[in-house]
């Protein structure tokens, strides 16, 4: 009897282990996405590679194989199309004058593994136009095109890519007085022999970290028009751009932490309250009422300075040996006065509580 109902017990498990198997091979088959992005591979014909888009649904993979592409696209859902590498799969359209190869009208759109250029006449003429917000940008190359990407919006990601040739900018951060370009980020690219790596108008809190600005024929960052504000430019490399490493006009309290400017100027035109700080320079303009904090820098002095209508301050380690220029006004202080009246009612707190203890 034991023997029987010890076989039986087995039959059930073995039913109950193909039944939670089955479900798997099912979902493994569905065209339904599940929790993990369906992955979809690129037909080679019969559909064209924008017709794959409009007919995927949001939050597929479009996987695309090892092929030159020359359709003009318009992603407008949440999808990510990906490349075999961006030597491999190429995105090479000609749009109409001044136009765009690629744009983005959705949030949340991927773009990975790609080279993507835009070969039509115009000075504007755009490889990747993003108007929507939370794009991600990663291991692509943009060449050979006056523009590689036109950010329209915030809360966009681009990393590890390069860009070279562009013959106007790699990057272009374009806000408005009336409309927000924020909180964008672009890490660990490469900006070689573009006119501008990146170019900032109406771009704040904007982060640009671990790049590099190489022989680039006019500046490495160039922030122009107005109100390129609270911007974060950290541990980026200058080498050999031909008119400035970095830029800035009528933008203020900037922060540009530990970076390296080979024989690359930093200038600044009425650009007030911006920081330097931990980062090694030797050439550095200031014009027209700008101000700058030069704080931990690596080997700066007031002979690598040049200040025209302008003001700064060096800091070292040791207090003591901060210079500042003839005409820094008290408002340059400000921090100072703060932090000081900061300690001073941490004093008097403790004095009173002393005094209530002692009683």
């Amino acid at each position: 009897m034991r023997k029987k109902t010890q076989g039986f017990f087995l039959i059930i498990i073995v039913l109950l282990s193909i039944l939670v198997a089955t479900p798997k091979t099912f979902a493994a088959e569905s065209t339904t996405a599940t929790s993990e992005h369906m992955i979809r591979e690129r037909p080679l014909a019969n559909i064209s590679l924008q017709e794959m888009i409009n007919n995927a649904a949001p939050g597929e993979i479009l996987q695309l194989p090892s092929i030159t592409y020359t359709e003009v696209l318009t992603i407008d859902k949440p999808l990510h199309l990906r490349g075999e590498g961006p030597t491999q799969t190429v995105l090479q359209p000609t749009s109409a004058p001044n136009g765009y190869a690629i744009q983005i009208t959705a949030d949340g759109v991927i773009l990975s593994n790609l080279t993507i250029m835009n070969h039509a006449d115009g000075l504007y003429t755009t490889a990747l136009k993003i108007t929507a917000e939370n794009t991600t940008i990663e291991h692509c190359m943009f060449h050979d095109t006056p523009i590689g990407i036109a950010i329209w919006s915030s809360k966009n990601t681009i990393t590890n890519c390069v860009f070279q040739d562009c013959t106007d900018e790699g990057i272009v951060l374009l806000g408005t007085p009336a409309s927000a370009c924020t909180n964008n980020t672009i890490a660990s690219c490469l900006f070689i022999e573009n006119c501008d790596g990146i170019e900032l108008q109406y771009a704040t809190y904007t982060q640009i970290v671990s790049c590099n600005f190489t022989r680039n024929t006019h500046a490495g960052i160039d922030a122009i028009e107005s109100d390129n504000d609270d911007n974060i430019i950290s541990e980026c490399t200058f080498i050999d751009n031909s008119a400035f490493g970095l830029y800035l006009a009528r933008s203020s309290q900037n922060l540009i932490t530990e970076c390296t400017f080979s024989n690359d100027a930093l200038m600044l035109v009425h650009s007030m309250q911006n920081t330097l700080y931990n980062s090694q320079i030797k050439n550095i303009h200031l014009l027209d009422e700008s101000s700058l904090l030069l704080d931990q820098c690596i080997n700066a002095t007031t002979d690598h300075i040049i200040a025209e209508q302008s003001t700064f301050e060096i800091r070292t380690h040791n207090q003591e040996q901060t210079h500042a220029s003839e005409d820094v006004p008290i408002a340059r202080y400000h921090q100072i006065l703060i932090s000081l009246l900061s300690h001073l009612k941490t004093l008097k707190t403790f004095i009173a509580q002393f005094s209530t203890a002692r009683m």
